[in-house]
């Protein structure tokens, strides 16, 4: 889903310093459409890519895209998760799903949930609801999980010094024989 403005800008920057970059339309290469469906594919860096044609402005704001040159940084796992969170209470306040979201759904539901059904929308209003309940706990979860072990990694950092005015003093143990009992 959305992801946090900085990393929005950060895409926006290395898509407009790209050589691919299509200034006249702002897309990753020349625009898709019916007259230019297909792709030449291109280098660069050593990696043979086919630019999308999408606008890169739309493109970038969605965490689940990834820049098809493999330009873009990976994003934290905490960066995405909380702006979808949010997104998916969106949705549910107004009732609704809007225009594109239907699609970043179903591609959350893919890639992130795991379900590989080939389907790509609902019209079924509890089918919906299901989905948006499955990713909100899923969600909910992952960042619970985060937070736990960013804790867990400043409680290992914290240094533990011994004090050095406490003496520990050992007292010999007495050792006791064991008595037979004569038969």
């Amino acid at each position: 889903m959305m992801i946090n403005t900085s990393d929005y800008e950060q895409r926006i920057n290395i898509c407009k310093e790209c050589p691919v970059f299509n200034e006249r339309y702002k897309t990753c290469g020349p625009p898709t459409n019916a007259i230019n469906p297909f792709k030449k594919p291109h280098t660069l860096d050593g990696v043979v890519f086919k630019p999308c044609g999408c606008p890169v402005d739309h493109l970038a704001m969605y965490a689940v895209e990834d820049c098809p040159a493999k330009r873009w940084p990976t994003l934290n796992q905490q960066d995405w998760q909380m702006p979808t969170l949010e997104q998916i209470r969106a949705i549910r306040k107004r009732g609704k799903v809007e225009r594109g979201e239907m699609q970043q759904l179903f591609k959350l539901r893919r890639e992130y949930l795991g379900i590989k059904d080939n389907k790509s929308f609902t019209t079924c209003t509890p089918c919906m609801n299901e989905l948006l309940d499955r990713l909100e706990r899923s969600l909910v979860e992952d960042l619970k999980k985060a937070e736990q072990a960013q804790a867990l990694i400043e409680l290992t950092q914290v240094e533990l010094t011994p004090d050095p005015q406490i003496e520990v003093t050992v007292t010999p143990i007495k050792k006791r024989k064991a008595k037979r009992k004569k038969i």
